[in-house]
């Protein structure tokens, strides 16, 4: 094994996968590679396992996937699920009085494995992100009954247009007892995403549970990412790489790399242990 690197943690959408979600030839050599250095390949997405399936088939090149944003871990090998996490119903109903108070258009996801289906509320006036994502899961999506009667959900999904930044910083300042992370629309690259999730649910919790699990000590750990709900993985981990496409912001707290269309993930990685070619 490696003695430098044991763990990679890679974010999925604009960043492995490029923008016609799929991978490049040379960081799909790279995946392949680590396997064979016996370095283990994670990816941490906002996906749930429903979403993810859609664009990565089962024998794809890695060993772990932290999926809904840290709420849940599968063991891609053996498609199983190793770790999942609830907000319960105490949790629920005092986030949805909020977002119902500050007129928010909000989803509220079924538990794991089921966490593809969702609960929706909202008019979507002037929010065109929430309906196109209504839209894309379409018979996966309700309207929400007040009160909700689930006692436990994955998450809850608030979608802010690009223009109402300021309504999203109001909302998420009056939640409390949660965690609540940013992110920018995976659909029109603009909205603001707030992921309301239990308070100690992140990728980079799950990331650290998982090095827990395989005795990986944190110093030989890297992340690669692209958006706000990286940011958290990439504290945590030995080396963070953000790549082109990210926010500026970003780019200047992590190490830069080429973009998700310029094999930035391979560049990530080849900075910490060299060439990846034989």
């Amino acid at each position: 094994m490696n003695s430098g690197l044991n763990i990679v943690f890679t974010d999925l959408d604009r960043t492995l996968l490029r923008d016609d979600r799929t991978v490049s030839e040379r960081d799909y050599s790279s995946l392949i590679r680590l396997g064979q250095l016996g370095i283990i390949r994670v990816i941490a997405t906002g996906r749930s396992p429903f979403s993810l399936r859609k664009v990565l088939p089962e024998n794809f090149p890695i060993d772990y996937v932290i999926f809904s944003s840290g709420a849940g871990i599968c063991d891609w090998r053996f498609q199983k699920i190793i770790l999942k996490r609830h907000l319960s119903s105490r949790q629920v109903k005092p986030a949805i009085e909020i977002l119902l108070e500050h007129n928010a258009d909000f989803m509220v996801h079924a538990p794991i494995p089921d966490n593809h289906l969702f609960y929706f509320h909202g008019d979507g006036l002037h929010n065109s992100d929430f309906h196109q994502r209504i839209e894309l899961y379409g018979e996966y999506a309700r309207p929400l009954l007040i009160p909700l009667k689930m006692r436990e959900t994955c998450q809850i999904i608030a979608i802010f247009p690009e223009a109402g930044y300021g309504d999203y910083l109001k909302t998420r300042d009056r939640l409390t007892g949660v965690n609540v992370i940013r992110t920018t629309s995976p659909l029109d690259h603009r909205s603001h995403w707030m992921e309301i999730l239990p308070e100690e649910v992140s990728k980079a919790t799950a990331a650290e549970w998982l090095s827990e699990e395989l005795n990986i000590p944190q110093e030989k750990t890297l992340g690669i990412g692209n958006d706000y709900n990286d940011e958290a993985l990439l504290e945590w981990t030995n080396t963070g790489f953000v790549v082109a496409n990210g926010p500026e912001e970003l780019k200047k707290r992590f190490n830069p790399v080429s973009s998700n269309q310029e094999n930035g993930f391979t560049e990530a990685i080849e900075a910490v242990i060299g060439e990846m070619s034989r």
